[in-house]
């Protein structure tokens, strides 16, 4: 059902904190479902290689799927590309059966169609890291100005009054 799959999906967009192990580009086998349990196919938009936040979005989202057991597949397009890319991205994804699309998007606003045709496939769509505005997208995505003060605000009690602070 699509909740189920959405559970699914959400779980595996957990980003956790771990390593990748093994050299293949697939994510793995969901460690046997033994043909009871549903098992679910991932698809991955990124448009940044290179960069170290996205790699590890990369290698966090095929570690979670390998140790998820509902996951047997994850189809990475994983290239530095543009919007008009990433739509190409996503439609091959779309083409290729994935159950859900897991995107970083490139631009907020211009994937809003291939979104909308994803859904009108039965393929949910999470944009992390970045919102877009397409209504049919779930949105993961933290406040990065929040978020630095936070951490801003754990080092200056941490520090007590005392160090030297780079802001960049």
């Amino acid at each position: 059902s699509r909740s189920t799959r959405w559970i699914a999906v959400f779980a595996v967009v957990g980003l956790i904190a771990a390593a990748c192990g093994g050299d293949d580009d697939d994510g793995g086998d969901a460690g046997g479902n033994g043909g009871e349990q549903e098992s679910y196919t991932i698809g991955v938009s990124n448009t940044l290689v290179g960069n170290q936040w996205r790699e590890q979005m990369v290698c966090a989202i095929k570690a979670q799927a390998r140790v998820s057991g509902v996951v047997d597949e994850v189809v990475l397009a994983n290239r530095d590309t543009d919007a008009t890319g990433q739509i190409s991205d996503i439609e091959g994804l779309i083409s290729q059966g994935v159950d859900a699309i897991i995107v970083n998007p490139h631009d907020r606003t211009a994937l809003d169609d291939v979104i909308a045709a994803a859904d009108e496939a039965g393929i949910i769509v999470i944009s992390v890291d970045q919102v877009v505005t397409a209504p049919e997208a779930y949105n993961v995505a933290n406040d990065q100005v929040a978020y630095g003060e936070l951490g801003a605000r754990w080092l200056f009690e941490h520090l007590g009054g005392e160090g030297d602070v780079a802001y960049m």
